[in-house]
């Protein structure tokens, strides 16, 4: 029973390198301060995702991708511009996208929209990306570089 249970919970476990990042991000306004606020669209064959699904691709979104919107004039650089560190720090990201991603980003109620394109279901939520709180992480992990170093 024992082996049954870690063979079901390490198949459920994503790998961020290796997961199909199958969405799209972009800005959706303003949020409070040290947030970000992104509309995030998740291309699936199911028509019902879970909530961290949608977590899980507006963090990549905002640490590998970035975001921009032409109706609210914003633009955001990803956090981590270097392309290679997503491989270099897979255990990182495998262990932190499997993790509680409920302090980093929030899903704003009522902003579940769902369309259907190409055969497949496109879900958009809306999510508050706390980006400080995100950043510390990142820095605290050695993953990126704090603000202030280099400047004492």
């Amino acid at each position: 029973m024992t082996i049954l249970f870690m063979q079901l919970l390490t198949s459920t476990m994503v790998s961020a390198a290796d997961w199909k990042w199958d969405y799209e991000i972009e800005g959706a306004g303003t949020g409070v301060q040290e947030t970000y606020l992104v509309n995030v669209t998740v291309v699936s064959k199911k028509p019902s995702l879970d909530d961290e699904t949608f977590m899980r691709c507006a963090i990549h979104g905002v640490l590998f991708r970035g975001f921009e919107s032409e109706q609210f004039r914003q633009k955001q650089k990803p956090m981590i511009e270097e392309a290679q560190t997503e491989q270099d720090q897979k255990a990182f990201f495998d262990e932190f996208f499997n993790g509680d991603l409920a302090p980093f980003s929030e899903i704003v109620e009522g902003s579940r929209r769902m369309r259907m394109k190409d055969k497949k279901y496109h879900i958009t939520v809306t999510i508050q990306i706390f980006k400080e709180k995100l950043r510390c992480q990142l820095e605290d992990s050695g993953i990126i570089k704090r603000l202030n170093d280099g400047f004492e």
